[in-house]
């Protein structure tokens, strides 16, 4: 067993806080033999390297005499867990970090798992591994804890780290935030890399491409796509970052492109151009959805049927959800900065293209603090012959003990004085026949600004796109923290407006 303090990066994600908060009140209830909650194991789930390894380096430094880390890809991964854990026991070890507990061989994971549950009143367990699927399933099997995951670099933690702070403030992000800043996180993903020789976007494709590489001998489908085809179906993925399947059984076409990036993609425009067609790679273009999902490289968005909407919601227009199959929901792939694997350079990406992440990158945060979230399209606009149809970027449930609310948001990427007080007028009117509590719009220069037509209107206010952005953030923040708690979440109790006005006044 190792006793030596470990080397670690010194940027911090933001969940390093709230964790190491709890391990220190874990630590007193474990000496006083008291139970603060049910939670001793935590799993930390991400793709490859988005920082888990890091985050438990890190934690064991805060407390080097009480702390145990292990590489299960180097050391143990045989049944002597038992003995393990118990000379960590006797050496007065109270917080376990077991890396790559994806290593363990099949047959030793019921060993793994029964040494775990034994030493659960004695030590609190964090586990965490390149395989976020086989990571997630052991924990299921302990059945003692949460999962906690480890999402792509937040604006507020990328912010705080070009301050050179390594806290995550979100009142102190408030104040620094500017436009241009979240352009530059909208463009290269807010990463920091400790070596000058290795550029932010270049990180971000070997985070995709090795994630991917890590799932080939769990998903037997990736083993049958050559690379030249995996590629094109990632191409695709990354060009729509928002993927499903029309009413007709196709996918959804490729968002038009500007000319530049349709002449960096060359010959392969035209192909990727047939993919969303194509009888033959749909299976493929399916199972490779389902392994974005399973892997943290993409968001699997919520779905609800009539009957729920019908009983729950008490809204009779949200019915047309897509999907992918009747496993997988609709996606949002949460690195679209792989569109530079392809030869795509950011300075090719034009406001328009920018807004499209930022769009998609708004509902990617929502799912993360709401049970329900996604786009509302009507029904033509996901196959059915017809004029285009009314739509919304995003409609989302908030849910309390007493009510049940459905709210509404428009992520507009232009200046305020470009959209027109009759286009957000339009948007107030869909909101209000479609019987939304509460509509947010978005612009790149209006910090907060309410708007009314004058009449009985659903309540309107624009919020500046980056201001929006952290107030997510800010409230996912406050979900994780709760989670830890061991209080049971849900998803937030607060509508956008009401996050942005704590978060602004």
């Amino acid at each position: 067993m190792g006793t030596q303090r470990l080397s670690s990066i010194e940027t911090k994600r933001f969940i390093f806080e709230p964790l190491s908060a709890f391990l220190k009140a874990r630590d007193v209830s474990l000496a006083n033999r008291t139970v603060i909650n049910d939670i001793a194991v935590i799993a930390i789930l991400g793709t490859r390297s988005i920082g888990k390894t890091t985050l438990l380096k890190q934690l064991y430094d805060t407390a080097p005499d009480v702390s145990e880390y292990l590489d299960l890809s180097v050391s143990i991964r045989d049944s002597k867990f038992e003995e393990y854990f118990a000379a960590c026991k006797a050496s007065g070890k109270t917080r376990i970090l077991l890396d790559e507990v994806c290593k363990i061989d099949k047959e030793y994971e019921a060993d793994f798992v029964k040494a775990v549950k034994d030493y659960v009143p004695h030590m609190t367990f964090i586990i965490t591994g390149s395989t976020q699927a086989v990571v997630s399933a052991l924990s299921s099997k302990i059945c003692r804890g949460i999962d906690v995951e480890l999402v792509p670099i937040m604006y507020a933690e990328s912010l705080a780290w070009s301050l050179g702070s390594s806290v995550v403030n979100p009142e102190s992000a408030v104040s620094n935030s500017t436009i241009s800043l979240f352009e530059e996180y909208l463009r290269k993903g807010g990463i920091v890399t400790e070596s000058l020789a290795v550029q932010p976007l270049s990180f971000l494709s070997g985070t995709v491409t090795d994630t991917l590489d890590s799932y080939r001998s769990h998903f037997s489908c990736l083993r049958g796509i050559d690379k030249q085809t995996l590629d094109n179906l990632l191409a695709y993925v990354v060009l729509c970052q928002y993927v499903f399947k029309c009413k007709n059984g196709s996918f959804c076409q490729i968002p038009s492109l500007e000319k530049e990036i349709r002449k960096a993609l060359g010959d392969s425009y035209v192909l990727l151009r047939r993919i969303c067609s194509d009888k033959e790679v749909r299976g493929m273009l399916t199972e490779l959805c389902g392994v974005l999902t399973a892997s943290g490289l993409a968001l699997p968005l919520s779905v609800v049927t009539s009957d729920e909407i019908s009983n729950e919601l008490t809204y009779k227009g949200l019915v047309h959800i897509p999907q992918i199959d009747t496993d997988i929901p609709a996606i949002v792939f949460a690195y679209p900065w792989f569109i530079s694997h392809f030869g795509i350079t950011d300075d090719l990406l034009s406001e328009k293209h920018l807004g499209m992440w930022f769009e998609n990158l708004v509902l990617y945060k929502l799912n993360k603090c709401y049970t329900f979230a996604d786009k509302y399209r009507t029904p033509n606009q996901l196959g059915e012959i017809g004029s285009p149809g009314d739509e919304l970027d995003a409609l989302y449930t908030v849910r309390s003990l007493s009510s049940s609310r459905v709210c509404g948001v428009e992520s507009k990427w232009r200046p305020r004085e470009s959209i027109s007080n009759i286009r957000i007028a339009g948007y107030v009117k869909l909101a209000n026949r479609l019987g939304l509590d509460e509509l947010a719009l978005t612009s790149t220069t209006v910090n907060a600004e309410e708007f009314t037509t004058g009449k009985l209107d659903v309540p309107t206010k624009i919020y500046r796109c980056d201001l929006l952005v952290l107030g997510l953030e800010a409230e996912y923040m406050r979900l994780v923290k709760r989670n830890l708690s061991g209080r049971e979440c849900m998803g937030s109790s607060k509508s956008v407006s009401e996050i942005m006005e704590e978060l602004l006044w």
